[in-house]
């Protein structure tokens, strides 16, 4: 079992029986830790759903929601909000931040193999796209080349593209949702080419940024969250915290207890 502290802030479906999680591996997701086997996800009320959007993006997907929880989890443990961690769970089986072994590869930097085609080289040039308001971080293009025509493929869409020269090198092809062009050498001719580019796109919100865009909560999620002017133990603590503190560390803190205390509530009334 891990710690259900972390596999609530997830609330992500864990493996099937005799499943992986990965775990800082070789061209893996970066920071992601395992999951309990056959845990479901705790279908959560619209506030719980809007509170999440803001923190992990509108749809995260793994390396979101691991690389935005490893944050969350060390601004937990920077404060005395630690101790709401092992209330729920003594157990800790994660890393933080600052403490977790990097991985092997930068996952934050593009990644190109080639596929076919003699051996040719890929230029790269562009600045990443921030993902943490649609909170996808992952990317798998392919780019096929024929001289006249490129086509670049992935997440389900595809554009083609007729291609022209400058200065010998083909016009900068967009990589969709990366923020990353590709130029390739005109000297390439007409041969059929094929490049895949993956990794992660980095999030780049750090605890002041993230309390930032979720201070723009309303009320709709803020009152049920904290519980109200004068809501019992732990929620006073987290309430006032979140309002009365000017450091975005323990609001961070405060905010993710709440999240994750509220999603145990739901979990024991039976909605998970």
């Amino acid at each position: 079992m891990f710690n259900h502290f972390r596999t609530l802030l997830l609330n992500a479906p864990g493996p099937a029986a005799g499943g992986a999680s990965p775990r800082y591996a070789t061209g893996g997701i970066p920071y992601a830790e395992a999951v309990p086997v056959g845990f479901q996800p705790v279908p959560l009320p619209a506030y719980l759903k809007q509170a999440r959007a803001r923190l992990f993006g509108v749809n995260p997907d793994q390396a979101m929601l691991a690389y935005r929880a490893v944050q969350v989890l060390t601004a937990v443990h920077a404060c005395e909000l630690a101790a709401c961690v092992t209330a729920l769970d003594p157990r800790l089986t994660y890393e933080l931040l600052q403490s977790g072994p990097p991985p092997a590869a930068d996952p934050f930097q593009p990644s190109v193999q080639q596929l076919s085609g003699p051996a040719a080289v890929l230029l790269l040039a562009g600045a990443a796209t921030a993902p943490d308001t649609a909170g996808v971080c992952g990317y798998s293009l392919t780019l096929t080349f024929d001289g006249t025509t490129a086509v670049v493929a992935g997440g389900g869409q595809s554009r083609t593209s007729t291609v022209t020269y400058s200065g010998g090198l083909a016009a900068a092809l967009p990589l969709a949702g990366t923020g990353y062009t590709a130029r390739v050498p005109a000297a390439l001719g007409s041969t059929v080419f094929s490049w895949q580019i993956t990794g992660y796109l980095r999030p780049v919100r750090d605890p002041a940024g993230l309390v930032a865009e979720l201070d723009s909560l309303g009320d709709a999620v803020t009152v049920p969250l904290f519980g109200g002017t004068t809501p019992p133990e732990p929620y006073a603590t987290f309430r006032n915290l979140w309002y009365g503190q000017a450091e975005g560390v323990y609001r961070l803190a405060a905010f993710a207890c709440a999240l994750v205390y509220r999603t145990e509530e739901v979990r024991q009334a039976g909605g998970g």
